[in-house]
């Protein structure tokens, strides 16, 4: 929980548990950490009542980001300017890195997510309205617990960490091709991908054009991934499907 700005007011509210209003009840009830980053006057910030709250206050397990000095709403300059926002994520940031579960650390995990388009012509395919969103947030989460990520991904306008090894792909064959070639030296392969089952049988090399109203397309079924890592697993292997 971060409270930014916190007035003098809240502050002696929450130190003293005086639950009138939403932000405070939401106080009491908190059980995450909390994060206070204080803005006021410089007298109000200095005077010994606000500081003893803020001493209590971390006493209770609070962590105080310390206001700045600098230009003041009454138009004087001292200490009780809000720290700035970029600062203040930063902050929160460092803490949760510290407290970082890093319990796939030196592991290699490749994930497959997004649809696959399998052309009909150069202007046409069959594809599916996957986002991709789940695989992403899978290899962010893996990424953050120390894995060495690689992420296969097919056509989606999300983007990922830099630490992420993406490789992008567009067919089942292109997605196949670069999975069964990670999966070698992978620990673990979560599949997220909504591969397309099947694909034309040809592929026209030019756009077709509408001669008659009726359009029969024949189709072929595409290579099973899924199928095809499992094959390959070896004992030392998870393999997620």
């Amino acid at each position: 929980m971060l409270i930014a700005p916190c007035t003098a007011s809240t502050l002696g509210k929450m130190a003293n548990g005086i639950a009138d209003n939403m932000l405070i009840t939401t106080y009491l009830s908190m059980k995450a950490p909390v994060f206070i980053a204080p803005a006021m006057d410089l007298d109000m910030f200095a005077h010994p009542s606000t500081q003893n709250n803020l001493k209590r206050l971390t006493a209770y397990g609070c962590r105080i980001i310390e206001p700045t000095s600098g230009f003041l709403a009454s138009g004087l300059n001292g200490k009780g300017r809000m720290e700035n926002p970029e600062t203040i994520v930063t902050t929160l940031s460092d803490y949760f890195d510290d407290k970082a579960n890093l319990s796939l650390k030196s592991k290699r995990i490749l994930i497959t997510a997004g649809p696959t388009y399998e052309k009909i012509d150069p202007v046409r395919f069959i594809g599916n309205y996957s986002s991709g969103k789940m695989g992403f947030a899978m290899a962010e989460e893996c990424a953050r617990r120390g894995a060495e990520v690689t992420l296969i991904s097919g056509p989606v306008s999300l983007q990922c960490s830099k630490s992420i090894n993406r490789i992008d792909v567009e067919s089942c064959e292109e997605m196949f091709n670069a999975s069964t070639k990670a999966f070698q030296t992978s620990d673990a392969a979560i599949l997220c991908a909504a591969v397309a089952d099947f694909r034309p049988e040809a592929i026209a090399p030019q756009k077709i054009k509408r001669e008659k109203d009726e359009f029969v397309l024949h189709l072929k079924p595409t290579n099973d991934i899924a199928a095809a890592l499992g094959k390959m697993k070896r004992q030392d292997q998870k393999l997620v499907g």
